[in-house]
């Protein structure tokens, strides 16, 4: 499972998350984030600190940015929260990488049934050439 890591953008710096998560994918790391916003932003409250100011950045155990997660997104109830253009181009990514597979997959099928041709005609004409009396 690929590790995510749950960076804290506040208007003061960063809070860098050197733990992280092993989580399905990134869908579930956006929603571990996502149920996370609350309970930071009870905490953040209570430093007297507007939680509406941070973010939350995903990152991959590479150190890729996946996406961010504005707080202002959670806690406003009547927004959607909408994710970043990173996370179509993950998509995107994660299509081209499964149509790759398959035709590897296809590739490697053809190869081994050329493979086959190959050896049935190899043993077909050692077989001729014995009929033949040629070696």
């Amino acid at each position: 499972m690929p590790r995510f890591f749950f960076h804290l953008r506040t208007p003061d710096g960063f809070d860098q998350d050197d733990v992280g998560l092993d989580l399905a994918g990134v869908e579930c790391a956006y929603l571990e984030a996502y149920a996370a916003v609350p309970a930071i932003s009870a905490d953040l409250l209570r430093e007297k600190a507007n939680p509406y100011r941070h973010t939350l950045e995903i990152m991959d155990a590479s150190g890729n940015l996946l996406m961010e997660l504005p707080f202002s997104e959670v806690l406003e109830e009547r927004r959607q929260p909408s994710p970043p253009d990173q996370r179509r181009r993950w998509h995107e990514a994660q299509a081209e990488m499964e149509r790759t597979a398959c035709l590897i997959a296809d590739v490697q099928a053809e190869q081994a049934a050329l493979r086959a041709t190959l050896a049935e005609t190899k043993r077909l004409l050692a077989e001729a050439r014995k009929a033949t009396g040629r070696t």
